[in-house]
């Protein structure tokens, strides 16, 4: 519902400053979403059921990246600039319904306490460290006080939160696991992944519209092969996923509890 709110929120901004605001929000919600989204298909589905829920969870992700500028095109071809922030709020009202409809109310049996050094720690460290980036491409210069200093502070914080991580005894996030292949690999694969998705899709807008002129239904239309490729890759993604055998023995899979639905066929 934050997601929703702050998406009204700016398609009725005032001006840049509450558009800017109302966006930082939106991305606060859309922060909330992805881990709820994983935990509830780790907890529904089990064996060659989940590996297929992933892979149709990532295409429903790339796809929803290729298709969105489309709408976009059409929705500011026809219409103001904020209907393609109003568009996410039917999408969330059916999502919303969905979830209280379909899916169990998990609840696990251990209970954890909060972290707040641990977030507190992460969320500032990443905050320092995107903002130094965004000025380096800015200012176009790595030697300036503005760009590297956020960096500096941003890398001294991280690597403060992964020390009082790893001596807590029931961390929010474990950086022990990244050493694992499996999850430290798979968590660098993606996290280059969405780097370079962002760049291309943030190079992209100046590019068509600016340098080629093209109007905003015919700049969306050029990320269409993008939905094409995630597409063909989520087909594949359940078969690699099981390779290593894990998804065939269910070896990791959560418990079943009393009033926990079996798994999806």
């Amino acid at each position: 519902m934050i997601f929703a709110g702050s998406s009204v929120w700016a398609a009725y901004a005032g001006d840049a400053g509450q558009l800017i605001a109302a966006r930082a929000a939106m991305g606060v919600g859309s922060a909330l979403i992805m881990p709820a989204n994983l935990a509830i298909i780790m907890w529904t589905f089990t064996g060659p059921a989940r590996a297929t829920a992933i892979a149709i969870s990532s295409t429903s992700a790339g796809v929803g990246m290729a298709v969105g500028p489309v709408l976009a095109g059409l929705l500011l071809d026809h219409f103001w600039w904020g209907s393609v922030f109003l568009v996410n709020v039917p999408v969330v009202v059916l999502a919303s319904a969905g979830i209280a409809i379909l899916v169990p109310n998990f609840r696990s049996p251990v209970l954890r306490s909060l972290d707040p050094a641990g977030m507190l720690l992460s969320v500032s460290g990443l905050a320092a460290l995107a903002y130094g980036l965004i000025r380096a491409g800015q200012a176009a210069a790595w030697s300036r006080t503005d760009v590297w200093a956020p960096i500096a502070v941003g890398l001294v914080l991280l690597a403060a939160f992964v020390i009082v991580e790893l001596r807590m005894q029931a961390p929010s996030f474990d950086p022990r696991l990244l050493a694992q292949r499996t999850f430290g690999g798979g968590n660098a694969a993606l996290g280059l992944l969405l780097f370079a998705i962002a760049a291309v899709t943030f190079y992209s807008a100046f590019y068509l519209r600016g340098a080629r002129g093209f109007s905003p239904m015919e700049a969306g239309s050029a990320s269409l092969p993008t939905a094409l490729g995630a597409t063909l890759g989520a087909r594949s993604s359940p078969r690699w996923a099981m390779y290593p055998g894990r998804c065939r023995t269910g070896r990791g899979s959560p418990p079943n509890r009393p009033g926990m639905s079996p798994a999806a066929p």
